[in-house]
């Protein structure tokens, strides 16, 4: 019922009838606080989680729309000379008001929501209504969206930048992370067009930024800094524990190890002892960072998703390695789950342990439940850390987007289970 009705919500919020051109995605229909606007980062999101709910003749549309908006954006006039401006209004300018600029997690999401589709057409032999040097072309005079991304990456991938939080300036987890994919998926579209020089390029840019994601790592605290080399905007975080790196987790293919499932214990263990919700009601509420001042420093409903999602994932991950060991894992990982301590866990261990991840990720998903219009479906931004109650946007498309890629991800984990 609340995917049906998440999509529902999220559709109205997509290719609104007010703005100039299709393809425009609102935030949120909310104007105070005002979230409408593209956001490029939110509207790739959306585009990525919408792809699998929608049928082929539906993705033509969909995406063609998207990819000309993005022409539109990446051709139009703002106040930075670079691909890293932030939203725009719905008469198709950019909104030039004082904000944290750029932000270039921006183009790499938008690259790799065109990427996944640009693919998908080509490997099911679809035809898109655009013309192919639209999304890729060795012209440098072409369209070329996907292109004009993954360049831009290489080009500005070191310089300091604003956080997906737009409030910090520096070098971010999130963002570098989904560079570093945008480039991995971009070599196949290059190796498509049997562009080496580009597929050289972008291979060993991806390979800079690997190297460079290591810096984040604490090794002491053991989880990932969302921000280092701090040079500007709000510098409030004193610890640097951050829902964005869970974020960065669940937009690569690669597996996670034990860093990153130290990680995900450290962000979800600081939430769960720091909102009321959780340590009274036993909640999995999870929300931006600790410090966080914004509305008070609530609960999100899609970073709540996003801890879901991660454990759902991780079931189909652990179901397909061939060989679990203990020390993937940190001490306590899954509440009330003792992990055996073994180099080589038995088939009944690994599928007593896929059981208890499924468990686990379906307690993010009653979190969620328990703070949702459940008259409506409907799921604004945040809900109160002390009452619950939902505040701030309303109708945030993000938060449903969020909330079905959860679901995607639940259902092929039930599958799972359900043979198991």
């Amino acid at each position: 019922w609340q995917e049906t009705k998440s999509l529902y919500f999220l559709h109205k919020n997509v290719s609104v009838r007010d703005a100039t051109f299709p393809g425009f995605i609102i935030a949120s229909p909310s104007l105070e606080p005002n979230y409408y606007f593209h956001w490029v980062r939110d509207a790739a999101l959306v585009m990525k989680s919408l792809f699998k709910y929608l049928s082929d003749k539906e993705k033509i549309v969909f995406f063609d729309d998207y990819a000309k908006l993005v022409l539109q954006h990446q051709n139009t006039k703002t106040n930075i000379s670079s691909l890293g401006e932030v939203k725009y209004k719905k008469d198709g300018t950019a909104y030039t008001g004082p904000w944290g600029r750029p932000q270039n997690d921006g183009p790499a999401l938008r690259s790799l929501t065109l990427i996944e589709y640009f693919l998908y057409i080509k490997s099911n032999n679809l035809k898109y209504s655009l013309p192919d040097d639209h999304f890729y072309s060795l012209n440098p005079k072409s369209h070329a969206v996907i292109k004009k991304d993954l360049d831009y990456i290489v080009k500005v991938w070191k310089e300091k930048d604003y956080d997906l939080w737009e409030e910090v300036k520096g070098d971010h987890f999130f963002t570098k992370m989904v560079q570093a994919e945008a480039l991995l998926q971009g070599m196949k579209v290059a190796n498509l067009y049997g562009d080496s020089i580009s597929a050289i390029k972008y291979e060993s840019t991806y390979e800079e930024i690997n190297e460079f994601l290591n810096k984040f790592f604490n090794v002491s605290q053991k989880y990932f800094f969302s921000t280092i080399n701090w040079s500007g905007g709000h510098n409030t975080k004193t610890t640097y524990i951050d829902t964005a790196t869970i974020l960065a987790f669940n937009q690569i293919k690669h597996p996670y190890n034990i860093n990153s499932n130290n990680n995900f214990k450290k962000v979800v263990d600081t939430f769960r002892n720091l909102y009321k919700i959780n340590k009274n009601r036993n909640e999995y509420a999870l929300g931006r960072y600790p410090e966080d001042f914004y509305f008070g420093g609530n609960p999100w409903f899609l970073l709540t998703a996003a801890a879901g999602e991660y454990i759902y994932k991780m079931v189909d991950r652990v179901n397909r390695q061939y060989k679990i060991s203990s020390s993937q894992f940190p001490k306590d990982f899954i509440p009330g789950f003792k992990i055996p301590q073994t180099k080589q866990f038995s088939p009944e261990q690994k599928n007593q342990l896929l059981q208890a991840l499924f468990s686990y990720g379906d307690e993010f998903l009653k979190t969620i439940q328990k703070h949702v219009d459940l008259n409506s479906g409907r799921m604004d931004e945040q809900f109160h850390r002390d009452n619950g109650y939902m505040l701030s946007a309303k109708h945030l498309t993000w938060s449903y987007s969020a909330f079905l890629s959860m679901k995607k991800a639940r259902d092929k984990a039930q599958v799972i289970i359900q043979i198991k």
